[in-house]
């Protein structure tokens, strides 16, 4: 299924709306200090380039993620683990 840059773009506000109440209504509550969240920048054209150059076999949707959202970063939420992130 290849990814309309209109639901990535929508996707995206989606995420960082629940990125958000999550961080509000649970993490808030947690006995610890919340770590940085991110939900993008779009990446530049370099940094595009530069990641079809390191990873040419990376799939044309994933690159489309990373042109119209960028990196997504939820350590609090996704077990410290980062996704999207370059």
């Amino acid at each position: 299924m290849a990814l309309s840059e209109r639901w990535v773009s929508a996707w995206a506000v989606q995420l960082q709306a629940a990125v958000e109440r999550a961080l509000r209504d649970v993490v808030s509550d947690l006995p610890f200090e919340a770590d940085h969240h991110q939900v993008g920048p779009p990446a530049l054209g370099a940094e595009l380039d530069l990641l079809r150059e390191r990873l040419p076999w990376m799939p044309d949707e994933l690159v489309a993620l990373h042109r119209h959202v960028g990196p997504v970063v939820l350590p609090d939420i996704c077990n410290d683990r980062h996704i999207l992130d370059l």
